[in-house]
């Protein structure tokens, strides 16, 4: 019983059904069970924005923090790869860490400020930034959030991270 109501954990949250998920938990599917590439039914919630989803399996009590092993990234990276705004703030507002990485076979993931700056999101910037994110955390190339979005050509989040860092220098001196 347990491993059918886990497969139909992850076939609600690719589907966006969110009935299935509510009947697979009640049943006793594992809220952070995890496929054999890790992802999780939040994972794959948040990056397709299936919103009403990830919060109810956060209110279940399903881990923000989880690391995929297939996508190498956090719910909350997903959750700004597929720019879901909403579902940012939900996972932030849920404990979600804004610095997490993680590394498998010398691959290190990227924070969700470096994708944000990628995508030239400026409402993902300055959400996860609020929430503490560190502007210095390079990526698996070494590049910084501000390299990224000036190799991009995202002018306006090279422009707001550069006042950022003056606003920074100007209040510890």
């Amino acid at each position: 019983m347990g491993q059918t109501c886990n497969k139909s954990l992850l076939d609600g949250a690719f589907s966006g059904n969110l009935r299935l998920i509510r009947e697979s938990i009640e049943s006793g599917a594992n809220v952070n069970h995890s496929d054999h590439d890790g992802q999780t039914a939040l994972a794959i919630a948040a990056y397709h924005g299936y919103q009403p989803i990830v919060e109810y399996l956060v209110r279940q009590g399903a881990n923000v923090n989880t690391f995929d092993r297939c996508t190498l990234s956090t719910p909350l990276a997903l959750a700004v790869r597929g720019d879901n705004i909403k579902t940012v703030k939900c996972l932030l507002e849920n404990g979600a860490d804004v610095n997490l990485t993680g590394s498998i076979d010398g691959e290190k993931s990227d924070t969700p400020l470096s994708i944000a700056a990628e995508k030239g999101n400026l409402a993902m910037v300055q959400a996860v930034i609020s929430k503490g994110a560190d502007v210095n955390i390079a990526d698996n190339e070494g590049n910084t959030p501000l390299a990224v979005a000036e190799s991009m050509g995202n002018f306006q989040i090279v422009k707001w991270l550069k006042e950022m860092q003056n606003n920074d220098a100007k209040s510890q001196n």
